[in-house]
């Protein structure tokens, strides 16, 4: 789930899944991370209220990540060995008229790393991403949001990116079941790694932050876009995270956050939100509120809009801090967002 690109950490602000901010076209690479992905702009014309349903607990998935058990392997200069399987932690959103649905099915997804090619003169891990549930198995893929067509017709986009131990991806498929409709879409956030173990979680307090040179903070954000349509639009930010190890309280904040609006026009202000969690072993779950001021413009989300956010320390020591996350406004006929955060300490 990873570009696995030699050298290099987040080059920009927010950045995430597209090489661009770096130089090079294309998206998404793993260590050398850049600008946030170019999804497609979605609009899906006479919707109905937005549905979401509220994302589950970290479940089982988190224990099946690998574990970190020193320093190597690692995504930035000691790479996962051939066959290395990473499960990911999801959340998906689902755009079928007339609705779109939020929620954190894992769904089963992998990414295995298949082998190493080089890539303008860079090594770079070689993927297989799966999704049993929606029939998605493809290889050969190297993260960076080229899209490919799968074998029934269907066509998938995947960009990938890393910290040193903790592996992100984002996708999107359409349609989603052969056969469907070409307005039918879905997208997901995932989230691995190289997870601590829970003998190895630090002691006392540590802040994790993702300013952009070492993580942040990424999603989609659905939202009906004022004419009867659902418009899917990418968000950013930066993520700050502090947690007491001793009591396990979690707390943090994803700010600075800005949601695109439209080709060809600028990004404007979305909502600030909170996180408020608690930690078992090295795994983190808790609740999203947004907060501060309410944002104009269709995407912006009401105050009191909630959700949830899964995630684990990941490093042999608790290095790195990942999770993914959603946020939903009920009052604004559903309005609903889905992202991930990636932070060091």
């Amino acid at each position: 789930m990873n570009f696995l690109r030699a050298g290099g950490r987040l080059c920009a602000a927010g950045a995430f899944l597209s090489v661009a901010a770096c130089g090079g076209g294309g998206n998404g690479p793993m260590t050398v991370l850049p600008t946030t992905p170019s999804i497609p702009q979605v609009y899906v014309r006479d919707a109905g209220p937005i549905i979401f349903a509220t994302q589950g607990s970290a479940g089982p998935e988190l224990m099946k990540f690998p574990q970190a058990t020193g320093t190597a392997p690692n995504f930035t200069n000691s790479y996962p060995a051939a066959g290395t399987v990473f499960p990911l932690l999801q959340t998906v959103l689902d755009v079928t008229w007339p609705n779109a649905v939020g929620n954190a099915n894992t769904q089963g997804a992998t990414v295995t790393v298949t082998g190493t090619q080089m890539v303008g003169g860079v090594a770079h891990a070689v993927l297989e991403f799966k999704i049993p549930s929606l029939g998605v198995d493809a290889t050969g893929l190297i993260g960076d949001g080229n899209a490919v067509t799968l074998a029934d017709g269907r066509k998938l986009t995947f960009w990938a990116q890393s910290l040193s131990y903790t592996a992100l991806g984002a996708w999107n498929i359409t349609p989603i079941k052969a056969g469907s409709t070409a307005g039918d879409y879905q997208f997901g956030i995932g989230l691995s790694g190289y997870q601590t173990p829970a003998a190895n979680v630090p002691t006392g307090t540590a802040t994790y932050v993702g300013n952009g040179t070492n993580g942040g903070a990424w999603g989609h954000v659905a939202s009906l876009d004022g004419t009867g349509g659902i418009f899917i639009a990418s968000v950013e930010g930066n993520a700050n995270i502090a947690i007491n190890f001793s009591s396990g309280s979690v707390s943090g904040s994803l700010t600075n956050m800005s949601v695109e609006t439209g080709a060809g026009k600028p990004s404007v202000p979305w909502n600030d939100v909170s996180l408020t969690g608690s930690m078992s072993g090295s795994t983190l779950s808790g609740t999203t509120a947004s907060t501060g001021a309410v944002p104009t413009g269709n995407s912006g989300f009401a105050a009191g809009s909630s959700g949830n956010f899964s995630g684990a320390l990941f490093g042999p020591n608790g290095e790195e801090l990942g999770a993914v996350w959603t946020l939903h406004d009920a009052t604004g006929q559903g309005k609903s967002a889905i992202g991930y955060l990636a932070a060091t300490k």
